[in-house]
C-alpha cells in the first residue's frame, strides 16, 4: 500500500476484538512508510458455559428452560440482568456460548408439563419442575457465581427432581366483568413462573397450578 494512515481490524468467528471487549478503540490506526512496524491486533477468544440437566437417577431432563444472567451496576444499583436463554435438549444439555470474560449465574426452570390440561384432566400427574439456580439453590442469594476468564470452557451440571403442584387461588376485587385479567406468578428472586392460571371474570375468581 502507499505510504499515509490506514485503519486496521480484524474478526475472527470464535473471537473477540477490542470493541466487544470494552476496549477505547474498536479500529487500530496504523502510519505506513518506509520504517513501519509490524502490526499487532490481539483478539480474545471467548467463553463458553455448557452442562446437562439430569435427575437425580441420572436421567436427561428435555426441554426445561434455562437462563443466564448477569450481575450489573444500573444506576447506583445492582441488579440481575438476563443475558441469554436455552432449552435443554433430549440429552438434557445445554449450551451458552460467545460470551465475554466475567461472572455468570444460570437458572433453570420452573416447568409444567401439560399445563394446558391441568385444569381439566384429573389423571394428569400434579408434579412439574423446580426453579432452582446452580449449583441446586432455591434461590438467587444462596446460588453459586460462574466465573469465566478468556478462552474458557465451563462445565456446569445439575440435577434437578420432580415437585407436587399446588393449587393458588383467591379472588380479584375490583375487576369489570367484560374485561380480562392479567394475573402473573413470581417466585421468590422475582422471576416470573410460567404457571397455567385459569380467571372466571364473571366471579372474579382465579386459580393457577
Amino acid at each position: 500500500v502507499a505510504a499515509g494512515h490506514y485503519s486496521v481490524q480484524a474478526q475472527k468467528p470464535g473471537y473477540f476484538g477490542p470493541q466487544e471487549r470494552g476496549g477505547s478503540r474498536s479500529v487500530q490506526s496504523v502510519e505506513v512508510g518506509s520504517n513501519s512496524d509490524a502490526v499487532v491486533i490481539k483478539l480474545a477468544a471467548e467463553n463458553v458455559i455448557y452442562g446437562r440437566l439430569t435427575e437425580s437417577n441420572g436421567q436427561p431432563i428435555e426441554s426445561v428452560g434455562l437462563r443466564l444472567m448477569q450481575r450489573v451496576l444500573r444506576n447506583g444499583t445492582w441488579r440481575m440482568e438476563s443475558r441469554n436463554s436455552a432449552n435443554t435438549d433430549d440429552d438434557g444439555a445445554y449450551r451458552f456460548a460467545n460470551l465475554q470474560p466475567g461472572t455468570y449465574y444460570v437458572s433453570a426452570g420452573p416447568d409444567v408439563s401439560h399445563r394446558e390440561t391441568l385444569f381439566n384432566d384429573a389423571g394428569v400427574p400434579r408434579t412439574g419442575w423446580p426453579g432452582m439456580y446452580y449449583p441446586q439453590a432455591p434461590d438467587i442469594a444462596s446460588a453459586a457465581p460462574i466465573r469465566v476468564a478468556s478462552g474458557q470452557k465451563v462445565q456446569a451440571d445439575m440435577v434437578m427432581n420432580r415437585v407436587p403442584l399446588y393449587t393458588v387461588s383467591g379472588v380479584v376485587v375490583g375487576s369489570v366483568p367484560d374485561r380480562g385479567v392479567s394475573i402473573q406468578v413470581q417466585n421468590s428472586s422475582g422471576d416470573f413462573v410460567a404457571a397455567g392460571v385459569r380467571f372466571h371474570r364473571a366471579t372474579g375468581e382465579f386459580e393457577t397450578h
